[in-house]
């Protein structure tokens, strides 16, 4: 047989294994494969429909070409006219057909399919599709949860206060948030598309730029900080910016992500914190702390050099008298006055800071003889006996001096501190308005002193001591959270003595390590007896730093709580920043056992000597109670408001609790009350008073709240 003979053999078996092919393919494609005929009459008809028809529209071929309404009742009542739609114009245009709708299928419940087709039109005018319906259920699906996480991650950025962008490889927009919106001062649609060109100066452009590139090449988070002024408000604001490079999952660089966060406050806040670690709220002067440290390096010097060095201690005369008669706020700038004239007296390497009260500390360095001190404390007595104006008060101060010299008198800060101390007292009693060279036969003065140390004494062993008591005050609901305990002196003769003038006298001489463990087993008796008639509120005692260092302070407190049968939960130790300088690791150990018994500490006077983050957080303060000194004069002076906002801020952020100190009026207490303070103390809700007292005291706690919220 010939080769033609065979052709028509071998083409018809080729056609019928690629019909079988196809058909095939067909059945096996990842939808429902269909050939469906509209005829002018509108009817419709489906020509063909593969197996897959189950699957997708759950009826089966059957059923499909002999009755196609009964697909058509399953769409979407709102889809199934724009299918229509689309269908008629495709026969009209002769266009591809294609069309998502949603579909009622009767296992799976509501569906998404994907119909896609080609138009034929035969000789009758009818046309007839071939086509494709697919599935989209999961692929929608995907595409919702892909636009509501974008939406969740657009509307996030937007509520950040952290500025977001991101920018192409050359520099150029691709997003950014509304804060960002706010530098730039233009919406995210002007910004996009455009570069740093196009709104900064071309250096600062430049920089920018180059900070990009630093990130691109560095592979990591690139950090800096910088100012910039908003450019919709006019404002100039301290940014701290961390750049990074994005990369896709093929590891093709898309651009540079960057987030800048605006620490202008944040800064101003640690600044301020520092100063109040260094520096005396009220005058501005070195505190304590900072003297101590420029003595030290003096001396150092001093030592080294072979030269002299004079330690003036100063206390202004009758200040006490003056301030009572004319109120803490004249007290105050009399304060500050005294501070700024000893400091025009002083070279610029001489140091004056201020030690508390009206009392001052000043340092000349590279001293020759007594006689260049002698020059240098007449000049600050003239200066001070000069009249000076505060409001409408004329004044003349004088001053106590007392001077200690190195090496002569002691070589270290603390002994040259004490001897200058007793020369001021020795100006004192010599009238005031003139200075005193420490003398040894001062040291046997100091013998007078112990006549005072034996009514101490006494006092004790007679029972002449009591504990008032003065309330402090939940800001949140105005109920008492806590009473802070304070000893008093009945004196058989004197009368009601000043704990001014008894403490320093019973630190002075260790009397303090007694007369405390008293307070704190008294403390806790009457706080049991307290808690027994309802009122359930911590009882805040005062810690010496004698009684810490010198006395068995953890067993006084066992002792106390374990014989009164107090709660040590509603015991709070109240603790000087003093305690927390000296053998630090000794009242680390002390303070951690404290705590373990489930005592409460706060540190006392905050802000008034050495204030560090890192004591707060290694000894487990509890609180910082607001010296008042900040608090009396916060309503009339942005600088104290300001520093009783930093510190509450602070304490918020270590989780530490505040009170505050010296509260006198409603304003204050609003103010307060606006920054969040938890607790107050002040003559504004009650005086100190003895523990019968106490007992009825809460009465009036509604009626003052009624006049704050007026």
């Amino acid at each position: 047989m010939s080769h033609d003979a065979n052709l028509p053999a071998l083409t018809a078996c080729h056609l019928r294994t690629g019909n079988l092919c196809v058909n095939s393919v067909i059945q096996n494609i990842p939808g429902f494969a269909y050939t469906f005929k509209l005829h002018p009459d509108g009817k419709e008809e489906f020509l063909f429909a593969s197996d897959n028809v189950i699957e997708v529209y759950g009826i089966d071929t059957k059923t499909l070409q002999e009755n196609t309404s009964k697909l058509r009742e399953a769409f979407h009542p709102e889809d199934l006219t724009s299918f229509r739609k689309a269908m008629h114009y495709s026969a009209q245009t002769l266009t591809p057909f294609h069309c998502v709708f949603r579909y009622v299928h009767p296992t799976k419940g509501l569906v998404w399919l994907e119909s896609n087709s080609h138009p034929l039109l035969q000789d009758d005018q009818s046309v007839i599709w071939h086509g494709i319906t697919l599935d989209i259920t999961k692929q929608k699906q995907a595409e919702e949860v892909l636009a509501s996480t974008a939406s969740h991650l657009s509307s996030l950025l937007n509520t950040l206060p952290d500025l977001v962008w991101m920018k192409d490889p050359e520099g150029v927009f691709l997003t950014c948030n509304h804060a960002f919106e706010q530098l730039f001062g233009a919406k995210t649609i002007e910004i996009i598309g455009k570069t740093d060109y196009d709104f900064w100066e071309r250096d600062l452009a430049d920089w920018f730029r180059q900070k990009d590139k630093e990130a691109i090449v560095k592979g990591t988070v690139t950090t800096y900080e910088n100012r910039l002024v908003y450019r919709a408000t006019g404002k100039e604001g301290l940014l701290e910016t961390r750049k990074v490079p994005v990369y896709s999952e093929a590891g093709e660089l898309l651009g540079v992500l960057g987030i800048a966060k605006d620490i202008t406050e944040q800064k101003k806040a640690e600044q301020q914190i520092e100063f109040l670690a260094n520096y005396d709220a009220l005058t501005e002067l070195p505190n304590y702390a900072l003297a101590a440290d420029r003595m030290r390096q003096a001396i150092s010097y001093a030592h080294h050099n072979a030269t002299k060095i004079a330690m003036l201690f100063v206390d202004v005369d009758n200040f006490k008298a003056i301030n009572d008669s004319l109120g803490h706020r004249i007290g105050d700038e009399i304060i500050r006055s005294v501070g700024r004239k000893i400091k025009k007296c002083l070279r610029t390497t001489d140091t004056v800071s201020r030690q508390g009260g009206d009392e001052f500390l000043i340092l000349l360095t590279d001293i020759q003889s007594a006689q260049n001190v002698s020059a240098i404390a007449d000049k600050l007595t003239a200066e001070l006996n000069r009249s000076f104006r505060i409001n409408s008060h004329a004044f003349s101060i004088t001053i106590s001096i007392g001077i200690a010299l190195y090496p002569n008198d002691g070589e270290d800060f603390e002994t040259l501190l004490q001897k200058a101390d007793i020369a001021m007292y020795k100006a004192k009693e010599a009238g005031g308005n003139t200075y005193c060279f420490f003398t040894e036969k001062m040291n046997q003065d100091v013998v007078t002193y112990q006549h005072f140390q034996n009514d101490l004494k006494q006092a004790l062993k007679n029972n002449e001591f009591e504990l008032y008591y003065q309330p402090q005050i939940n800001l949140k609901d105005y109920k008492e959270s806590g009473i802070e305990a304070l000893l008093r002196w009945k004196h058989p003769s004197r009368g009601m003595v000043s704990p001014m003038d008894f403490i320093p006298i019973a630190e002075n001489s260790g009397l303090i390590v007694p007369i405390g463990e008293w307070v704190l087993q008294e403390a806790c008796r009457q706080g049991a007896l307290l808690h027994a008639t309802g009122k359930t509120c911590t009882v805040a005692v005062n810690i010496s730093a004698i009684q810490f260092r010198r006395g068995n302070l953890e067993q006084a407190v066992i002792g106390a709580l374990e014989s009164s049968g107090f709660s040590p939960r509603y015991l709070e130790l109240e603790l000087t920043e003093s305690i927390l300088l000296h053998d630090t690791e000794h009242v680390f150990q002390t303070l951690q056992r404290l705590k373990s018994l489930g005592i409460q500490l706060s540190l006392d006077d905050f802000g008034t000597g050495y204030s560090s983050l890192s004591y707060l957080k290694r000894f487990a303060i509890d609180k910082l109670k607001i010296d008042r000194s900040f608090v009396k004069d916060a309503t009339q002076k942005a600088e104290n408001a300001a520093i009783v906002r930093a510190i509450i801020q602070m304490a918020k952020s270590l989780n530490l609790k505040t009170v505050a100190e010296g509260v006198e009026d409603a304003q204050t207490v609003a103010l307060l009350e606006s920054y969040e303070c938890d607790e107050i103390q002040g003559f504004y809700f009650a005086k100190p008073m003895p523990f019968a007292s106490l007992l009825h005291y809460s009465s009036s706690l509604q009626t003052k709240k009624k006049v704050i919220d007026k």
